[in-house]
């Protein structure tokens, strides 16, 4: 099995023309004995099973998460994340609405003119 070093979690690598809302998240790092410059990106999705450090893409390729890049570990940090070296991937939805502040609309954020 590959181990993925410097790894961290952010939205798929695209050229230059797609839409943002339009990528999807995905774990970004180098693959060991693999060229540099030469970045795995593996999408996260619902075919993508992770298994604590161990993540099997949709083909059956297995990959070991090894160290994360120290920027992503700062940026976690930051955010107020905490890090979990035994589940180091795990995906959250959240629910927001309305502006930035994720306060609820005055209307509940059932569209304009709605009773």
């Amino acid at each position: 099995m590959k181990k993925i070093e410097n790894w961290f979690v952010s939205w798929e690598k695209k050229d230059g023309y797609t839409a943002p809302e339009m990528r999807r998240k995905a774990i970004i790092g180098q693959v060991e004995d693999a060229p540099p410059g030469h970045d795995l990106q593996i999408i996260l999705t619902a075919r993508v099973q992770i298994d604590g450090r161990i993540i099997t893409t949709s083909d059956g390729d297995k990959y070991e998460l090894g160290q994360p890049e120290p920027g992503y570990l700062e940026w976690l940090c930051a955010s107020g994340i905490e890090y979990d070296e035994a589940q180091p991937v795990k995906l959250v939805m959240k629910l927001r609405y309305g502006g930035l502040d994720g306060k609820r609309p005055p209307n509940g954020g059932r569209g304009p003119g709605s009773n």
